[in-house]
């Protein structure tokens, strides 16, 4: 039997050949680091806001539920703004629903001694999932000013979130469809630039390339089955202990199974966030 194996590239792995994944224990998005999407889950106790607090929040969703966002966008730090490019921040919004939500109610308050303030809210889209989104706030002035907005994500809520039937199996194509096209080509950075923010602040591309190019050298065939398909395992996808989400499956073509796992980060939308590959021989070439 002649197994052959794609390194994993994954954040803050050593390489290491399919089907482990060595994850690391904690995701870290050091390149945004003013939203970070944590896996615990939300409380749901109703609390009472600071009048001055909530009256600061009302203004700050009005103005995005009217489309005011460059207004909203300035009610936020230095910081924030350097970390966040408007591009990113109206994403952000849409994804929590900050922008349509039905209903909302303040759930947690807590008054820091450092000088600022924390409140989080939970929000309802009308397709009735909950969002649950922490706000920062910086005394300014008379008012105040949002220094980070933080998503919390619970697994439930990341699988809810993860792409489901056509769109899951469009995007796995479209990935799959990626890393041949790399390797056969040879164009290292396409892939390294699709990877999520955290892969590429955390693995340097030299290191990157060389994985890809070391298995290219081998002369894996990872070519396509004949209509494209595969079969995913019947236990994935599945939430990761550091937030990612993985899909794991395989599918034949001429000459081998290629098997393959990959993990994806959410940070409003999914990236590929680690990638492993392992064919296996299935007999001679048809």
């Amino acid at each position: 039997m002649d197994r052959r194996s794609l390194l994993s590239t994954v954040v803050g792995a050593s390489m290491c050949a399919f089907p482990t994944l060595a994850l690391a224990d904690t995701l870290t998005p050091a390149v945004n680091p003013v939203v970070t999407p944590a896996t615990t889950q939300a409380p749901s106790t109703v609390i009472a806001v600071p009048e001055k607090i909530q009256n600061y929040m009302e203004v700050f969703l009005v103005n995005l539920k009217v489309g005011y966002f460059d207004q909203a966008y300035k009610n936020t730090t230095d910081s924030f703004r350097k970390n966040m490019p408007m591009k990113e921040f109206k994403k952000m919004l849409t994804a929590t629903r900050l922008v349509d939500f039905t209903s909302k109610k303040w759930i947690g308050d807590e008054t820091k001694t450092a000088g600022f303030d924390v409140v989080t809210g939970e929000f309802t889209g009308a397709d009735g999932v909950v969002r649950a989104v922490t706000f920062t706030l910086i005394p300014k002035d008379s008012s105040y000013v949002i220094d980070s907005i933080t998503e919390t994500l619970s697994p439930e809520l990341l699988l809810k979130l993860f792409p489901k039937d056509a769109a899951q199996s469009a995007l796995i194509k479209s990935d799959l469809a990626l890393v041949r096209k790399t390797i056969k080509n040879r164009s290292y950075i396409r892939l390294y630039n699709a990877m999520a923010k955290t892969v590429r602040h955390t693995v340097k591309f030299k290191a990157f390339k060389k994985s890809l190019a070391d298995f290219r050298k081998e002369n894996h065939d990872i070519s396509p089955a004949k209509d494209s398909s595969f079969t995913l395992d019947a236990s994935y996808p599945m939430v990761n202990p550091n937030g990612t989400v993985s899909v794991k499956g395989h599918y034949l073509n001429d000459s081998n199974d290629v098997q393959f796992e990959l993990t994806y980060e959410y940070m409003w939308e999914w990236k590929l966030a680690g990638l492993s590959v392992n064919t296996t021989k299935t007999g001679e070439k048809k």
